[in-house]
Order: C-alpha cells, then structure tokens, then sequence
C-alpha cells in the first residue's frame, strides 16, 4: 500500500531514504530499535550507526520482533525491529502476528532487493507486504523515495492509532540509496472514531439502575487506554466488583476488595468466575470476548445483559450481539461515564465477604507461584509464551500495576517469553523481569538469553521443568484418551542439562526442590546482577484445572 502524496510545508533538505528513516524514527520519539543488519539494510544500519537510537542486536530475527513488542507492551511506546529481505523478512511472521492478535504497537522495518528487481525472483525476494497483510493493521511496500517520508510517518501513526498493531515498512536498496525531500516533524494525523453518546449514556444508566447485580469486566482495551485510576473509581463509585480478562492481569490491585479475580475458562480465579455466575449486567470494557475468556457462549451469556466498549468497532456485536454496544476508547469512555454518573447511584454488589475469606487446599504449583509471587518487587514484569505455565499464572500469579503483565495472549506463541522480557527490560531498566516458562518454550527462543548478557539486560528466567508438552499431553488424554510425542527426554530420563546451557551464555543459573526453597532464592538474588535461569521440577502429573464453560 501507498499513500496519496501530502502537501509539504516548511524548509526541506534532500536526503537520503535511510537517513530520512531513522531521523523520523528520532523525531518520534524511539529510543531502541531491535534488529540484525542484512545486505538489503545496510544503508540504513549506516545512518543508524550515527543516531541516538540505541540499537540491539538480536541473535533471531523473531526474536528482533518479539522483544520490539515486549519493549511496546512495558513502556507503551512503538516497538521498532529492523531485518533484511528473504528469510530474514519471513521470521517476522509469528512475531508480528502474535503482536496482531494482541494489539501491540510494533513497526518492522524490512530491506527489499532494488526496485527494478522485484517479480524476477531474485536472491533473497519475497514479497514481504503481501504475505504479512493478515497479521498486521497495513504494510507498505516503498517504491517512490518522495513518498518515503510520509509512508514512514504514516506507519507509526497506524502503529498507535485506534486499536494499536503491528505494521511493515518494506524499502527496496535503491530506495533507500535514492534522495528525498525531508522536513523535520511534519504532522501527520489520523483520527479515530469518535461517537456521540449522549443518548448512549442515559441508556446505559438506565441499565445500570435496573440491574441487581452488575460487574465490570475490564479486558486489555482498559490496560492499553491507560484506565487503571478511572476503572477503579468507577467501580468504587457503583460499588461494583470487577473481572479481568487474562490480557488486563494488574490493572488493579488482587488485593482491592473490589477486584475478584480473572474470568475464564483456563486462566481464571475460581472467584471471578464465581461473581461473575451471580451478575444480571456486564459492562465489558476494552475486551473481545475471546473463547478462551467465555468459552460455552450460552452459559455465557444466560440471564444477563451486556454494555459492551470497544475501541475497535468491528469488535461490537463479532462474537454476539450486545444490549448496548460503543465505540470508543477505554478511559475515555470511562471518564465520560463518571461525568454522567448520578452521585446515588450505588449497587452495593461488593465481591461477597465469604468469598475474599474463603482459604483453598493448595496444589504444589500453587504455592510456586504464591512463593513467585510474594518474594518478588511489586513492580516486577511477568513474560510468558504459552502452555500449562501461562494457565497456571492466570490462575494463581499475582501481579500488581499496568504493563507488568505480558504474555502472548490471541497467538500462544511459544517461544515470546524471553525475547519479550529483554525488550521489557530495555525499556524499563529499574524493573525486575521475570520470564515464566517451560522446558519446551525454553528452547524455541532461548538463544536471546545471549542478547540479555551482552547488552547488560538482565532478566529471570523461572524454568517449570515437568519433562513434557505438558498441555498438549493433558488435552491427549482428556480429549483423545492417548499420550503420544510430548515427552521432552534426550535418552530414557535424561533431559536437557539446563545449567550447561546457562553456563554457555554466560549466565547463572540455580535450581530449587521445593516452592519454599524457590521463596527463599527468589529473596537472596533479586535485586537481579546477571541474567538467571532457575529451574524447579514440577511432577510430570501435575495438571491445569480448566472447563469449557464459565463455571465457579
């Protein structure tokens, strides 16, 4: 895709297409761009060289792009990763499609052969715009250096823009040899939806008076529109509990009376799901109604009306339709809604005493992850892939403020972890971060352990080892009654010495038998001075409670 061309105002200079990109990329505000030069970028990595970019350089091309969007989700900024052309331009694909699924504002940046190339099947070609456009907001492929500038400025607009995404910038060398005219900070501006809701508020009201029972349920939208404060006080003013999706994980506090816990079919409290049994109004904030988050969708939404907010408004009605649907941004929607809000209108369906009282017989993987989560800074940044792991964090981690919880969520890619925590870690170098994974995640992307220790990065990485793909084998046996190919041994018991491979990327590495043991580890090597590995044996057994429907 490309733009129509923009009016351009002001003194300009010809430059460059490479250096036009990375002095728009400065403009902006970048600070890290993470990436591994090419043929195809090397006039870019040369004006790059000179710039106040910090840039990172990543052992894996998906790993460049799964640590652009771990930088994005921790700091709220765009994530930037840059790749030559061909396979390198291919590695992008999971990556940006995890950053898709996910809403994650993540700019590629890929080298292409010269323009007068293209279609012949030259060395290292692909026709990266076009394979990419089911896993991003847009790509762009550049052909006209004038164009260049306002492409790029576009790009990041998009990245940011409405429902934030991943979008592909794709330079051919020519182009990027070739010069244009650049004029620093022209504004490019793109506006979202902006809906009246006037008649929409008083009906909304109007529900919220009818109803009994009403509970928020806060989904990623809340987290990304930066509505901690104002979901809190709006639930504290209606005097309503609050659910979170798995994706809005801390966006309040798990010890605020009001908050009940994750509602799901797999990363849920059993307490959230519980309150949210009991509501006769659900006013669903910033969330898609995932199927991992209703499951059975007439259990779902038996006895109960739905206010459904989005920002996206391709979301209202996709899965069903909603009482009351509006497009908007989270906070502002929520700020609205308090401006509106009768001062006396209170529901008084507080999360039941009995409930916030009630003490549950522990599993072993719950106390490693209650020893996880209280021998850890409150501010401490969780990254998980998938599997049984990222369940059990749903079901059992506790994590305190925004941006603290990241975790490949619509895509369940294994392998995001740990790239994800060292851009989490670039962006944030005050906070500990911690990368839950298990013994299969471990080896999808664990080379960018290296890019941690080289760039002084360092992160925890809290290894579950039970010996399995122990998701896959739980849904072998639940649902097909056989067990085949998901035991992870090299040889009859042996497994992959973990401490070897630590060692190799010069990083430390521990290992604890027991939750208690973790607790009293976790309290001798935070705060964090080189990157570390620490690995608990979990029983090969043990299992993940989960249901196909919203159940207490």
């Amino acid at each position: 895709m490309e733009t129509n061309d923009i009016a351009l105002e002001g003194e300009w200079k010809e430059i460059e297409v490479a250096e036009a990109v990375i002095r728009i990329l400065e403009e902006e505000g970048i600070r890290h761009i993470f990436g591994i030069p090419g043929a195809a970028v090397l006039p870019i990595y040369k004006h790059l060289e000179r710039s106040s970019i910090k840039h990172i350089l990543t052992r894996h091309e998906e790993g460049a792009v799964h640590a652009a969007d771990g930088y994005a989700r921790a700091t709220g900024e765009i994530g930037v990763c840059i790749t030559t052309s061909g396979p390198a331009a291919t590695n992008l694909v999971t990556g940006l499609y995890t950053a898709y699924m996910d809403s994650s504002p993540v700019v590629a940046i890929t080298g292409q052969v010269e323009s007068w190339k293209l279609g012949t099947g030259a060395f290292q070609e692909v026709n990266i715009t076009e394979i990419v456009k089911e896993v991003t907001k847009e790509s762009f492929l550049i052909t006209s250096p004038e164009k260049a500038p306002q492409i790029i400025r576009k790009a990041l607009k998009i990245a940011k823009s409405g429902r934030p995404g991943p979008v592909l910038i794709d330079i051919p060398l020519d182009v990027q040899k070739a010069l244009t005219r650049y004029i620093n900070s022209t504004s490019f501006e793109i506006k979202g939806v902006n809906v009246e809701c006037g008649e929409i508020f008083s009906s909304i009201i109007k529900m919220i008076e009818n109803s009994r029972k009403p509970v928020i349920v806060a989904g990623h939208g809340v987290l990304i529109s930066g509505a901690s404060k104002e979901l809190i006080e709006l639930a504290e003013r209606l005097e309503v509990p609050v659910v979170t999706t798995n994706m809005a994980k801390g966006i309040i506090p798990p010890d605020h009376p009001l908050y009940a816990g994750n509602v799901g079919t797999q990363c849920y409290s059993k307490f959230g799901n519980e309150v949210f049994s009991k509501s006769d109004l659900v006013i669903a904030i910033g969330c898609r109604f995932s199927d991992r988050h209703t499951g059975n969708l007439s259990s779902y939404l038996k006895g109960r009306r739905f206010i459904h907010v989005d920002i996206d408004e391709r979301e209202i009605g996709k899965i069903f339709t909603p009482d009351i649907g509006v497009v908007s941004d989270a906070r502002d929607f929520i700020v609205e809604l308090l401006r509106v809000l009768p001062r006396n209108l209170k529901k008084n369906f507080s999360v039941p005493e009995e409930i916030l009282r009630r003490k549950e017989e522990k599993s072993e993987i719950s106390k490693i992850y209650e020893s996880i989560s209280r021998n850890l800074p409150e501010n401490t940044i969780f990254t998980l892939g998938c599997g049984l792991n990222q369940i059990w964090a749903g079901q059992f981690l506790e994590v305190r403020g925004e941006r603290n919880y990241i975790l490949s969520g619509g895509a369940g890619t294994l392998g995001f972890e740990i790239p994800a925590a060292v851009g989490a870690k670039a962006g944030r170098k005050d906070a500990t971060v911690v990368s839950i994974v298990g013994d299969g995640g471990i080896l999808f992307m664990g080379v960018e352990i290296a890019t941690s220790v080289r760039y002084n990065l360092p992160i925890l990485i809290i290894l579950l080892n039970n010996g399995r793909l122990g998701l896959i084998r739980q849904s072998q046996r639940d649902f097909y009654g056989y067990e085949y190919e998901v035991d992870l041994h090299l040889n009859g018991s042996d497994s992959v010495d973990f401490e070897s491979f630590a060692r190799a990327f010069h990083a430390d590495y521990f290992r604890a038998e027991s939750s208690e043991e973790l607790g009293d580890l976790l309290r001798r090597i935070i705060p964090l001075k080189k990157t570390t590995i620490v690995e608990i044996k979990v029983p090969e057994d043990e299992r993940a409670v989960m249901s196909s429907e919203v159940t207490s």
